[in-house]
This record gives C-alpha cells, structure tokens and sequence, in this order.
C-alpha cells in the first residue's frame, strides 16, 4: 500500500468519523465514568500512580448508628 492509498484511507476515516460526531450528545455523566473504572480496574491488572490497583473497601454507611 502507497503513501497515497494511506492518505487516502485517513481522509476517507476522518470523513466518516466527522459525519457520525455531527450530531452526538452524549447520555452519560464523565464522573460515574470514572467512578466506575476505579472501582473495577482492580480486577483487571490496573494500575494507579501509587501502584496497582487494590480492592476497594466497602463503603461505609451515611446514616450514623444512634448506639
């Protein structure tokens, strides 16, 4: 394949990929996201600046014990 054919199937790929972003909106709210990354990356190998990723804890209860 040719420089030419390349640059051709990028333009082509770029074409496409403006078309279907026209329009979008998107449904979803970024820090669920990433709320949700974090409390599953463990499971797959993640990483994290401190190291990987460990299990996160159980979350502790919003309401107080009265006793």
């Amino acid at each position: 394949m040719g420089n030419s054919d390349k640059l051709q199937s990028i333009n082509k790929l770029h074409t496409i990929i403006a078309e279907a972003e026209k329009n979008f909106t998107p449904d979803f709210d970024i820090n669920e996201v990433i709320e949700e990354e974090r409390q599953s990356s463990w499971r797959f190998g993640g990483k994290t600046v401190f190291g990987d990723a460990e299990k996160p804890s159980k979350p502790k209860p919003i309401q107080l014990s009265m006793f």
